[in-house]
């Protein structure tokens, strides 16, 4: 339950409260045996990391949570992770990286959630410096 409510306070950008939820998550997961869970709260982490600019701990976050997301066949949560991780990765401006995790996430069975989260992310991040134009050509001509 605390991973979900850490997810839904921070898809209602109460970033704080998300973060106490994550805590709260991983102190529950605490002597627990290695399981999905601790891949959805790494997922969350590299969520807030990336919210907070902190692109390297994102890519870290991000890249357990695709490795848990493998390792116990979680296919939502391997996809997940790569999308997180190529958000991050274009941020940081490594373009190449960035669209192939993309491109690996929209071909896994988590493609909607992925392109989904893919969109909505630039909409809230990109909005402020392309008008959240998913059209490059578009954005570099205005």
């Amino acid at each position: 339950a605390a991973i979900l409510i850490a997810q839904l306070r921070f898809e209602w950008g109460e970033l704080v409260q998300a973060n106490g939820w994550v805590q709260r998550a991983a102190r529950l997961l605490d002597g627990v045996p290695e399981c999905r869970e601790h891949g959805y709260v790494e997922m969350l982490r590299a969520r807030l990391a990336f919210a907070a600019n902190q692109l390297d701990q994102a890519l870290g976050h991000a890249g357990r949570a695709r490795d848990l997301g493998r390792a116990y066949s979680d296919p939502d949560l391997e996809g997940l992770g790569l999308m997180q991780m190529g958000e991050a990765w274009l941020f940081t401006g490594k373009t190449a990286e960035g669209l192939n995790a993309l491109d690996e996430a929209a071909v896994g069975p988590a493609a909607a959630i992925a392109i989904g989260g893919t969109v909505g992310l630039d909409a809230l991040f990109g909005g402020p410096v392309t008008g959240a134009s998913m059209n490059p050509a578009r954005s570099r001509a205005e």
